[in-house]
């Protein structure tokens, strides 16, 4: 595989789920905390590819090093329900994941290349909202979904029994600085749990040379959490 010339972006079609599959299972193999990565089957890909044409690969010639996969949820697996979307607004919901980066490219931000052009391929499109899951401990993807506008929006059991954020972008709106931050240990899952429960978001990720992890939760105003 070459490493010096930058991976060329492409739509992904139901020709390459066999790659897709292949560079999901090299990934999770990588990881020292397999339940980090939830292994999707061939039904979810051919689906997800079926639908639309947002999902990117990067091809180094001819060979899949990355990818994000975008799908379009039905109203039952739709995850704006989680946060109280209702009626049309539904129909405006993007699932952004699985998403990989073959191990030898990595830390190139070649991830962030992918997600900027979808986003603005969303919006052209008419979709107002991007979600998707990340397991706590995932600072590096946390971390890069933070910096493009999302945020963290609840922590629940996801995909049978896996612990995941749940992070929302609302690519109606614009970003504006939180009213009030509150720093939390990125491993204090039951202190950000109760933030969220009283309407904070969790926003930018912070890590210390102590090798500790911070995440920075925002609200934009406590009288309508109190």
């Amino acid at each position: 595989m070459s490493t010096q010339l930058a991976p060329e972006m492409r739509p992904l079609t139901i020709k390459h789920v066999p790659e897709i599959l292949a560079l999901q299972d090299l990934i999770i193999e990588t990881l020292p905390d397999k339940k980090s990565y939830y292994r999707e089957e061939n039904d979810y890909f051919f689906k997800a590819l079926q639908e639309g044409a947002y999902s990117l690969g990067l091809f180094d010639g001819e060979n899949l090093v990355g990818y994000n996969i975008v799908s379009l949820p039905d109203d039952i697996q739709n995850l704006g329900h989680e946060v109280e979307l209702y009626g049309p607004a539904l129909s405006k919901v993007a699932h952004w994941g699985p998403a990989a980066i073959h191990p030898s490219l990595q830390g190139r931000g070649l991830l962030k290349k992918i997600v900027a052009k979808q986003l603005k391929e969303l919006k052209i499109s008419g979709y107002d909202h991007v979600f998707l899951t990340i397991a706590p401990g995932n600072y590096s993807s946390l971390a890069t979904v933070l910096q493009q506008g999302f945020l963290i929006k609840r922590i629940k059991l996801k995909f049978g029994n896996l612990l995941r954020y749940i992070l929302h972008l609302d690519l109606s709106r614009s970003l504006k600085k939180p009213i009030c931050q509150v720093r939390v240990a990125g491993n204090d899952l039951e202190s950000q749990k109760l933030l969220l429960k009283f309407g904070f978001y969790g926003y930018s990720v912070e890590s210390e040379n102590s090798g500790t992890t911070t995440l920075l939760f925002g609200h934009d105003g406590l009288e309508d959490a109190l």
